[in-house]
């Protein structure tokens, strides 16, 4: 009974770490970091350029590199603005602010309350989707702050959540979602929250002036 009930929550995993959804307009788009290869910037500028964005803005968090041969510059913003998309409407969230999607999901809260947008739509690739959606909602808390959030993903060949267990690389990064997804739950909705450098952050006044700078750029 024990191997049959593992079976069907492993059968039905892809259906679990993948909470994609269709794009609907949201004020900001948002591409989130660890896209080594630059998928996600790519979808987000795609969405942008069909109109998502209310704001005019698109946001990327991260490294502002590109390190895949496929690009013809090195730069995100570069990337953006060869993509006809003007530099002053692309925003770059510090990546020494933010060391995993829960800051992430922490700052674009902090950004967006700032700046009263009420709507993000997220870009990622399918397997982190669902653990956006939830640690939106068990950690952020968007929808306390009346904030609407869609995960909109990128498309990996290797991907197919229906028969994600045929391939070798979906097998392994749906699992490192549960790990992972554990992992931010135990770490940031528990007392050990006072013990991560976003609380320190927080604590010393570091995360308000890294937003306040990014407002002064904005408006410069």
């Amino acid at each position: 009974m024990i191997l049959l009930l593992g079976l069907v929550l492993f059968i039905n995993l892809g259906r679990s770490v993948d909470a994609a959804q269709e794009p609907r307009k949201a004020d900001i788009i948002v591409s989130l970091g660890g896209d080594t290869f630059g998928c996600r910037l790519a979808k987000a500028r795609e969405l942008y350029h069909q109109g998502y964005s209310d704001s005019g803005k698109i946001v990327y968090t991260g490294s502002n590199n590109l390190f895949d041969e496929r690009w013809s510059c090195s730069s995100r913003k570069t990337y953006l603005q060869d993509g006809g998309i003007d530099p002053d409407d692309t925003v770059n969230i510090d990546e020494t602010m933010i060391s995993n999607t829960v800051e992430e999901l922490l700052f674009v809260k902090a950004y967006m309350l700032r700046h009263h947008y009420s709507s993000v739509l997220f870009v990622s690739h399918p397997t982190h989707s669902g653990r956006i959606l939830k640690f939106a909602d068990l950690i952020a808390e968007y929808d306390e702050h009346g904030l609407r959030l869609m995960v909109v993903s990128t498309e990996p060949r290797w991907w197919d959540r229906e028969h994600f267990y045929t391939d070798g690389q979906a097998i392994k990064e749906s699992l490192k979602e549960i790990f992972k997804l554990v992992y931010g739950l135990i770490k940031y909705n528990t007392p050990l929250i006072y013990y991560t450098k976003y609380y320190e952050k927080v604590r010393t006044g570091e995360w308000e002036a890294s937003l306040e700078r990014l407002e002064r750029k904005e408006h410069k």
